[in-house]
């Protein structure tokens, strides 16, 4: 079973409305040098273009809030909260230079081998994912990516020196992702950055448009977008409330460890499968007499178990072996192996091991709270803004479409996709208008949406009815 990864991810994005206006500028230096070839764009949208050699540029678009990228390579990335509802007067950007050192310091070490290879590896899983769609991505430029692992916190990072090329062969999109930060400890992730969407052909091929519908259906903005029109139940949302809390059946961290502490000190009588089986060409050879000397030599001079745990069993307890049932079995070769399957019982031993397995346990688990929420179960309504606010954890079920396979298998697969959120160190967070989260920081998204990282992820003005 493959489960859905805590997942902290930042586009740093705001949404808009459908009145047309133009965004007009210039990109310079700091000293007023005029920047040809500047990336100008609306960030997680379609909508960008480049400066031409006076270093102008201009953008059309819906009126509404935005929120302007500009970039260039060798200078500082900037980005401007703006809004066209009004008329707004010709923007002037000036680039500084970038001078990040510490990045610096990690692109010189740099080496393109299979330490690289295999960070670079770790990242696209965590990055791009590990869904249909992920495997349909193609970083065209992966040698801008430079990784420092920190052994002591198991943390990997990534930097990169230029914005990320990605070709969506699944989406029809290429992709510019200019990288603020990524860090992977653990099943955590976390990455932000800008985004700027391309469509690989002027014709939409209708293979895309099929699996963008399929991307959107069930995402997180479907979801925020469904809560804004009131059409959970028409979406095939259904949401219920848990609380997180400690799995009674496991024991503390502490009490298993000292289990295993224990267990370590001393031999285990009850597994005789590290004992070696002994094997003769013919049956009749396994008498008294003979198993007798042989078992009587595998537990007093020639085994690793005895060997490692320095002891030698009483003569009480080789006869009980001696005289116990053995398991014979004959081989590809003709050759008969027997296997003693009397057990010494060590009540303590017993004890311990039965402790220490439940280490596999999970900590906590979801104790159900309420069922079939509505919004004003979750949702507070300010005026004409709308706030996230629940206690404790949701989870949201998709029911129009199954989980896909590659997410977990066996009896515990689901025929809708499960997904869960929680809010962080806020009692609520705001959603804008057109269904986006304003500070994405504070939603931990899980399950399946945790599933569906980068690689399932739609630009801003995508509407299912035209895309």
């Amino acid at each position: 079973m493959r489960i859905g990864i805590f997942v902290f991810i930042v586009l740093f994005f705001t949404a808009n409305s459908f009145s047309q206006s133009i965004i007009k500028g210039k990109v310079t230096t700091h000293k007023n040098e005029p920047l040809e070839g500047a990336s100008v764009y609306l960030n997680n949208t379609t909508i960008g273009t480049t400066t031409n050699e006076k270093g102008e540029f201009q953008l059309k678009n819906h009126k509404g809030n935005y929120e302007l990228i500009v970039s260039f390579i060798g200078f500082k990335t900037i980005q401007l909260n703006i809004n066209t509802n009004t008329k707004t007067k010709p923007l002037l950007c000036k680039l500084k230079p970038d001078t990040n050192i510490l990045n610096e310091v990690v692109i010189q070490k740099t080496k393109y081998d299979d330490d690289w290879k295999y960070n670079l590896s770790r990242f696209k899983k965590a990055f791009l994912g590990k869904t249909e769609l992920a495997s349909q991505c193609l970083i065209l430029n992966p040698k801008v990516l430079h990784f420092d692992f920190d052994k002591k916190t198991n943390k990997l990072s990534a930097y990169a020196s230029k914005p990320l090329q990605i070709k969506h062969k699944g989406l029809g999109y290429l992709i510019y992702y200019d990288l603020v930060e990524f860090s992977l400890i653990n099943n955590r992730i976390l990455f932000s950055g800008y985004t700027k969407y391309q469509n690989l052909n002027i014709t939409i091929k209708s293979k895309w448009k099929t699996n963008r519908l399929k991307a959107y259906n069930g995402s997180r903005m479907h979801f925020y977008r469904s809560i804004i029109k009131d059409e959970l139940d028409i979406a095939g949302f259904k949401i219920n409330q848990l609380q997180k809390v400690l799995n009674p059946e496991r024991p503390h961290d502490s009490i298993i460890n000292e289990a295993k502490l224990k267990l370590a000190s001393k031999p285990n009588f009850n597994n005789f499968k590290k004992l070696p089986t002994f094997h003769s060409n013919k049956l009749n050879l396994f008498n008294k007499k003979i198993r007798s000397s042989l078992v009587r030599r595998m537990l007093t001079k020639e085994t690793h178990f005895t060997k490692k745990f320095k002891i030698k069993f009483s003569k009480e307890e080789i006869n009980k072996i001696i005289n116990g049932p053995f398991h014979v079995r004959k081989d590809s070769k003709g050759l008969y192996y027997a296997t003693p399957k009397t057990k010494l019982y060590d009540k303590e031993t017993d004890s311990l091991s039965f402790i220490a397995r439940k280490e596999h346990l999970k900590k906590y688990i979801n104790k159900p709270v309420k069922k079939n929420l509505v919004l004003d179960d979750f949702i507070i309504k300010k005026g004409t803004a709308f706030y996230l606010s629940f206690p404790y954890l949701l989870e949201i079920n998709y029911l129009n479409e199954p989980e896909e396979d590659n997410y977990r298998f066996g009896k515990a697969k689901l025929d809708y996709q499960q997904s869960f959120i929680s809010l962080i160190n806020t009692k609520e967070t705001p959603i804008s208008k057109k269904g986006v989260l304003i500070e994405p920081f504070t939603v931990l998204h899980e399950g399946y949406w945790g599933y569906e990282a980068f690689a399932n992820m739609l630009p801003l003005d995508y509407r299912p009815l035209n895309k």
